[in-house]
């Protein structure tokens, strides 16, 4: 079941009730907040932004901490009003800190930026069909997959598994 437009009121062991007093049945209810840093960081005196994300350049340092990197869900993402924070950015980021302090380490300028890497790209599924989604600051389209999208799903999500614990080869670029 699906529910749209309709705010959260609490999570319980029976699933998510919404604001109309649904109730969206639920074995398992796993909510990240991406409104909202975690507490821990807005306590942490690091510095953040309103919503309590850490502040970074282009490059993932955190404003005014030398040697500081921030990334994944706790880094202030900067860039186009539609950006998500992803799996694939995250990994663009660690990437990004990776070269960063490479360079930094062997006197040179840090150079790698994670915004090259700001797009949306997800397989929706609804346990019947799906439909691709992507958008770049070149692209937007959603590619409806009646039928087969389902499956593609869960074909991604093997590949991806196993593709990380190295079971099978990643595909170039991927």
């Amino acid at each position: 079941n699906m529910h749209f437009g309709k705010k959260i009121t609490k999570f319980s062991s029976e699933g998510v009730h919404f604001e109309d007093e649904t109730l969206l049945e639920s074995d398992y209810t796993m909510f990240i907040a991406g409104g909202a840093g975690h507490p821990v960081i807005k306590q942490s005196g690091l510095p953040v932004t309103e919503a309590g994300f850490v502040k970074i350049d282009d490059g993932c340092k955190v404003h005014g901490l030398d040697d500081v990197y921030a990334i994944g869900d706790v880094a202030a993402v900067t860039g186009p009003e539609w950006r998500a924070k992803q799996g694939h950015l995250a990994e663009a980021m660690g990437r990004t800190v990776a070269y960063n302090l490479k360079a930094e380490r062997e006197g040179k300028e840090p150079q790698h930026t994670y915004c090259g890497h700001m797009n949306i790209i997800c397989l929706m599924d609804n346990g019947k069909n799906a439909a691709l989604v992507y958008r770049s600051n070149k692209r937007a389209m959603m590619l409806p997959l009646p039928l087969c999208g389902h499956f593609l799903k869960k074909a991604w999500g093997w590949y991806y598994k196993n593709s990380k614990l190295k079971r099978f080869p990643r595909i170039p670029g991927m």
